[in-house]
């Protein structure tokens, strides 16, 4: 094996070279990690995902990006059905629909929700719709012991790469009530000038 990425990148490319192959590069961190990947024949594909949109690959490489955006309702709706049964979902609409509105979209939360339910028989939407009020306003709801589908675990993934202005910004952002905020109350949040909090919103926004 040759003891350059230069090196060993040529290599990958040249047992690549005519052949159709497709290469899945999951969460990746950003653009160098995945131009040596890139096969150098066509016919091949590359779908990357990644918490980040690099920019850099849609202009060098000519990536086509793909935003993800959270599920709508119609669909995360599916999820908690397919966990526990129609029935049990359709007998409880408005407590399947409080649940998927506090999941906010995020494909594993309905999931996880649906497992505790799914264990016991009795265990209804609505008894899950109904849980404490502090439940509402955290992850715990979420948490399980399998860290690749616990809520917690998957968005400390992504709060770890942030750096401390980004992360003490996001930190104040939580006991704020609504889902939105505007720049002035940004802005106020953390004694922050107006181009530096613009910054940092565009970076969690990210």
């Amino acid at each position: 094996m040759p003891p350059s990425t230069e090196a060993q990148s040529a290599l990958y490319r040249g047992l690549l070279s005519g052949r159709r192959v497709l290469v899945v590069s999951d969460n990746a961190a950003h653009a160098e990690q995945i131009r040596p990947l890139l096969p150098g024949s066509p016919g091949c594909l590359v779908p990357v995902t990644s918490r980040n949109r690099m920019p850099g690959l849609v202009a060098a490489e000519g990536a086509a990006p793909t935003v993800v955006d959270v599920l709508p309702a119609v669909e995360a709706g599916k999820l908690p059905a397919g966990r526990i049964g129609p029935h049990r979902v359709a007998a409880k609409p408005r407590a399947t629909d409080e649940i998927i509105t506090r999941c906010a979209g995020l494909p594993p939360a309905p999931a996880v929700v649906a497992v505790r339910a799914a264990g016991h028989r009795d265990f209804s939407p609505g008894a899950l719709a109904g849980e404490p009020s502090a439940a509402r306003t955290t992850l715990d709801l979420f948490a399980g012991d399998d860290q690749a589908t616990d809520v917690r675990a998957v968005f400390s993934c992504s709060y770890r790469t942030l750096d401390s202005a980004a992360s003490g910004l996001f930190q104040l952002l939580g006991p704020h009530p609504g889902p939105d905020i505007t720049p002035p109350a940004l802005v106020s949040l953390d004694d922050l000038g107006h181009d530096q909090a613009e910054a940092v919103r565009t970076r969690l926004r990210r």
